[in-house]
Order: structure tokens, then C-alpha cells, then sequence
């Protein structure tokens, strides 16, 4: 989070899936399968912190030098 009473950048479920180039309905089940980036559930949406999809890429990417 940013100092101050700024929150940190979220995304709806569009936006995440179009950061990590899926689909919707493919990061939609890895919600129901419990695997993908963490979520925020508030009722009955979903929302991504920008700091967990950009983790999430870090944490799979191939490296090659090693």
C-alpha cells in the first residue's frame, strides 16, 4: 500500500486477465480450483491487486541462465 489513506491499484477480473494474457473464464477457474493469483473476494466480486498479478509473473517465469 502507498502512505497515506491511498490504496494500492486493483483490477477487475478483465484487467487481470488481460495483464497475464488468459481469458477470463480460465482465471475464473483458477479461483474454483484454488490456484492463480490471490484474490479479494468483497460479496460477490472478485478484485486482484496489481502488486499480486505482477508477483504471480515473477513467480513463473522460465529462467534460462540457470
Amino acid at each position: 500500500m502507498k502512505a497515506g489513506n491511498e490504496f494500492e491499484t486493483t483490477l477487475n477480473p478483465e484487467q487481470a486477465a488481460n495483464i497475464l494474457h488468459i481469458s477470463k473464464a480460465t482465471l475464473a477457474n483458477w479461483r474454483s480450483l484454488r490456484t492463480g493469483p490471490n484474490y479479494i473476494k468483497i460479496g460477490n466480486r472478485c478484485i486482484y491487486k496489481r502488486s499480486e498479478i505482477e508477483r504471480f509473473l515473477r513467480e513463473h517465469e522460465v529462467r534460462l541462465d540457470e
